[in-house]
């Protein structure tokens, strides 16, 4: 009995290894794989662009040389849809058989930057959630790097952004855009909020070189960049390519200004190990003429003052110098991404004058310096097929110096005029500013179908600041206690494509909230206190955002959003200087509203138009601004409301790929819709333009690029920019009949020339900014550089 038991279990496990070799054979029979890689058009390959299969939402991310595989793939027939930013969209259909079970593709993307285009992003449901309808330009900066030419100055070409400097390099800016300014506009690096970056390593300081594109967010802004950006926000994406090279520019030009950086990465590729380093130093005197009315110069002998006489600035020196270094893994099946990291900054710059050229300074100046630890981890299919997660975190680490202790007070042309019997030229002080914050920021994204996906985001910080100055002789205990400031931001939305992938939208859902002991004081009998008080509050928006591609050539847009602004940090807590501390302030709210269209056509092969535009609609309501209560004192309040309305477009005419022309207009119409002014009187400003805000500007670039001109495989670019901004009033237009305070019309004209040699891997440039010498005015009353040259040498040494 044994021995029957024996056979027939020997032929059932025979039976059985059969059957399982049989499906086996069978199953790999229906199965295949798909593998390729991704470059773009001038054959640069292209890392971290994902690719996913629009039939199961399955999705990869080509490694580091843009290389990819989907394996284990069931026969039939496929749709892979390759989208990343700044790029044409592109799917392509792949059949999986017998007679081919593994297709290899080689996937092309065509990249508007090389026709200098600001891209409004088609939309495409495969693409991130800030495609979905919302009014967004992505620039490339590819062109831009080979010049002496600053971020700030891309984005004032762009259609319905504002950038209004006051002075040359490393001088204070403010960002407006569609009419919104100020802390309404947010900046963010690869998503992340740059709050607590310091201004020594901002938009203001880092150089084109380091950014692969910038992102601007008009509006309406998508949850995953996780912030309260009322107005706008502006995404400088950093090159995401980590292979190995090494690329080094230096910039000699006017006023003594020298521009350095260098980065580089490196990656072995069977470990993963990558690192990664940038850093950059500025430096400029800034010693440009000014002239004019607001330029007093006194004879120290008779006391008599002559304006209109042109002198140099002599005390707006500037110094930055910034290092950023990452080391971990990347492209490991437990991480696509994981890098510690540590960002070191510092900046020193003198204060030439006050809030115009009226009152010159010689001595004030202001240092800062930032330690930022950070860690990065990022995984598509964490723990489940179709669930990516992006996490950020770091701690901050800020200090700032003010010093403002002499009794000299200067003249224009840089003597000594008198002696002040009070100390300082603005403000006595030699306060110290320390700040600490722990910044941590969650996205999540979730494909449900190859038709919904899910997107969470979360973003928390804790703020805790201490300030001194020994000039302050009055210190009670509430003097040193800290002053936190802690905020969340949580938001969630649904996107989804309909009708053929041709209808997309997001709706979505956003909460922040923040909580904050601020210290404030009151004088007694000459004697002043210092207590801690409690604020806090919380908002809840919502919006929508949807694009329609009603023909191949025309896309049609529209985001609406009810949007809410908190408080900033600065703008609760003061700023330990001319700022002081507030309890009172209300979130901003603001209803916006984009309406888009994009239409491209084709005259001939090497012919293109492309013309875009957007209407947009702003119902402001508690503007936070700042408030002169006193000379030189000020305080953040609420103002009642101001509704914007206008339109910005943009029309630019290619011709194959050596000649393009852009022309961007903007037009605004801010109107006071207060019924009180600042101090709760009958508002007599109602119904009339918003003072000091431009309102009409137009740009017109074109840029020539030849090749093979003087050696065979070289390039050869030139171009040609032409900037318009209307004249503004200072304080509104409706106030008095003569003699009103006006920003004046300006007119720039800048141009350059550059040279890249064979193998691409020295570049040099010549460019000359404010060709006319154009007397130009951000601001009332505190001039900008005139004309200005500048070299510049680029080399990538691997």
């Amino acid at each position: 009995m044994r021995i029957i038991y024996f056979h027939i279990l020997s032929l059932s496990l025979a039976l059985c290894l059969c059957l399982s070799a049989t499906l086996a054979m069978s199953q790999r029979q229906e199965t295949g794989g798909i593998s390729g890689a991704v470059s773009s058009s001038d054959g640069e390959a292209l890392p971290m662009v994902p690719i996913r299969i629009l039939e199961t939402g399955v999705g990869v991310v080509a490694d580091d040389q843009g290389h990819f595989v989907f394996s284990d793939l069931p026969f039939g027939e496929y749709r892979l849809s390759v989208t990343f930013l700044g790029f044409e969209d592109r799917q392509i259909t792949v059949t999986l058989d017998d007679q081919h079970p593994h297709v290899s593709l080689n996937l092309t993307l065509t990249h508007d930057s090389e026709m200098l285009e600001e891209v409004t992003i088609s939309h495409d449901a495969e693409k991130e959630q800030q495609t979905q309808g919302f009014a967004v330009e992505a620039v490339g900066t590819k062109q831009f790097q080979a010049q002496s030419i600053e971020i700030n100055q891309v984005l004032d070409q762009t259609a319905g952004v504002k950038v209004r400097q006051s002075g040359g390099l490393g001088s204070r800016v403010n960002y407006s855009m569609n009419g919104l300014s100020g802390q309404s506009i947010r900046f963010f690096m690869d998503g992340v909020p740059m709050d607590y970056f310091g201004s020594s390593y901002s938009i203001n300081t880092i150089p084109i070189s380091l950014v692969d594109r910038v992102e601007v967010y008009k509006g309406v802004v998508p949850v995953e960049l996780g912030n309260d950006a009322l107005g706008g926000a502006i995404n400088l994406v950093t090159k995401s390519s980590f292979n190995e090279f090494v690329e080094a520019s230096y910039s000699y030009g006017s006023f003594n200004t020298h521009r350095a950086a260098i980065q580089g990465s490196w990656r072995a590729k069977q470990s993963g190990l990558t690192m990664k380093l940038s850093a950059f130093y500025n430096y400029s005197d800034n010693n440009y003429y000014v002239w004019g009315e607001d330029v007093p110069v006194t004879d120290v002998n008779t006391a008599n003052v002559t304006r209109g006489e042109k002198v140099r600035r002599f005390h707006d020196g500037y110094e930055s110098k910034s290092v950023k270094a990452d080391f971990g893994f990347t492209q490991k099946k437990w991480a696509d991404k994981l890098l510690l990291g540590v960002l070191y900054s510092e900046m020193d710059k003198d204060i030439q004058h006050g809030p115009t050229m009226e009152v010159v300074f010689g001595e004030a100046r202001y240092h800062q310096r930032v330690v930022m630890p950070n860690m990065t981890y990022q995984k598509f299919d964490f723990l489940a097929k179709g669930l990516d997660v992006n996490w950020f975190a770091s701690y901050s680490y800020l200090v700032r110096d003010r010093i403002d202790t002499t009794t000299n007070m200067y003249n224009w042309d840089g003597s000594i005029l008198d002696a002040n019997s009070d100390r300082g030229e603005q403000l006595w002080t030699l306060n110290t500013l320390d700040q600490k914050v722990w910044l941590n920021r969650l996205n999540l994204v979730y494909q449900l179908n190859p038709h919904h996906k899910l997107g969470y985001n979360y973003v928390f910080s804790d703020l805790t600041r201490t300030d001194s100055d020994p000039v302050v002789t009055q210190k009670t205990d509430g003097y040193w206690a800290p002053q936190t400031f802690r905020r969340h931001s949580m938001g969630w939305v649904l996107q989804s494509q309909f009708l053929e992938q041709r209808l997309h939208t997001s709706l979505f859902v956003k909460w922040f909230g923040y909580h904050a002991a601020i210290k404030t004081a009151t004088t007694e009998n000459s004697i002043t206190s210092y207590q801690t008080e409690q604020a806090s509050a919380s908002d809840w928006g919502y919006g929508v955002a949807g694009s329609y591609q009603l023909r191949p050539s025309v896309m049609l847009s529209l985001s609406v959003e009810q949007a809410y602004r908190l408080p900033a940090a600065n703008e609760v807590l003061g700023d330990g200087l001319n700022v002081v501390s507030t309890t009172a302030l209300r979130s901003e709210s603001s209803l916006n509203a984009n309406l888009g269209f994009r239409v491209t056509t084709a005259t001939e092969r090497k012919n293109r138009f492309t013309f875009s535009g957007n209407v947009f609609y702003r119902d402001v309501t508690n503007l936070i601004q700042q408030y002169s209560y006193d000379p030189g004192a000020f305080v953040n309040i609420n103002f009642d409301q101001v509704r914007m309305q206008g339109v910005d477009g943009k029309i630019k005419f290619a011709h194959s790929h050596w000649l393009t022309v852009n022309q961007t207009v903007s037009y605004l119409s801010p109107i006071v819709k207060s019924d009180t002014d600042e101090l709760g009187n009958n508002n007599v400003t109602k119904n009339s333009r918003l003072a000091n805000t431009p309102f009409f500007q137009t740009n017109t670039e074109l840029r020539t690029q030849f090749k093979n001109l003087i050696q065979e495989g070289a390039a050869t670019f030139f171009y040609w920019s032409v900037s318009y901004v209307g004249e503004f009033h200072r304080h509104s237009e409706i106030i008095g009949r003569y003699n009103k305070d006006v920003i004046p019309a300006q007119l720039v004209n800048s141009c350059g020339i550059g040279y890249t040699f064979p193998k691409e891997k020295l570049s040099l440039s010549v460019d000359v900014s404010n060709l006319f010498d154009e007397q130009v005015f951000d601001n009332y009353a505190i001039q900008k550089p005139g004309r200005a040259a500048y070299i510049k040498a680029t080399y990538r040494l691997l």
